[in-house]
């Protein structure tokens, strides 16, 4: 049923798309995706309520699934909804501890202007996941953003040492590039595609 409503979202029969994913979702064996790509459907269609509506019927049938606590606190802070957002992205983490959602919910701090508890939740995330690249993404871009790329430049070296990935050569240049310094920025980038040929992010 899920594969029937995207096909019919494809071919611009939203009617039916919703009816197939409501047929998904009463299946029995239903299981928390369906949930939150039905709900990713109504955000498309700009029915933010409706999308709202089925995280918490998800969320009601599969209480411990982290994904869908944190699909609907992205989507409450989008709505401008920071303490439900802070809520169930705390909850999303408690019940499975994953990069995305810590970086959400520093980010949703940061962005509330507190700057300090951000700072801690990146912290926690990168000590409960720390080969994540994009978690180590953010959480140097959140200090670049602070004034403090130093700081970056420590958790880009740190990271790469430890758990080196394509994303934080393509984030280390980056950071570099923002500062002025192109030919460091290159040499990154060059690093980067030298140890990952097979990522085509650099070129």
């Amino acid at each position: 049923h899920a594969k029937l409503a995207q096909l019919e979202e494809k071919a611009g029969r939203r009617t039916l798309a919703r009816q197939r994913f409501e047929e998904a979702a009463a299946c029995v064996d239903a299981d928390a995706s369906i949930f939150n790509l039905w709900a990713s459907f109504e955000r498309r269609d700009n029915r933010i309520p409706e999308a709202l509506r089925v995280l918490r019927a998800g969320s009601e049938r599969f209480p411990r699934d982290a994904v869908l606590l944190q699909s609907a606190g992205t989507l409450q802070e989008r709505c401008g909804n920071v303490d439900a957002a802070r809520d169930l992205l705390s909850r999303s983490i408690s019940v499975k501890p994953r990069a995305p959602a810590y970086v959400a919910l520093a980010l949703l701090e940061e962005r509330a202007g507190h700057r300090h508890e951000a700072r801690q939740i990146f912290e926690a995330g990168y000590a409960h996941e720390p080969t994540h690249g994009p978690l180590h993404n953010a959480y140097a871009a959140f200090e670049s953003r602070s004034g403090r790329p130093d700081r970056a430049r420590d958790i880009f070296a740190n990271a790469s040492k430890a758990h080196p990935t394509p994303d934080l050569w393509h984030g280390w240049g980056s950071l570099e590039l923002r500062q002025g310094k192109a030919e460091r920025a290159r040499w990154l980038w060059r690093h980067g595609a030298t140890a990952a040929a097979y990522d085509t992010s650099f070129l």
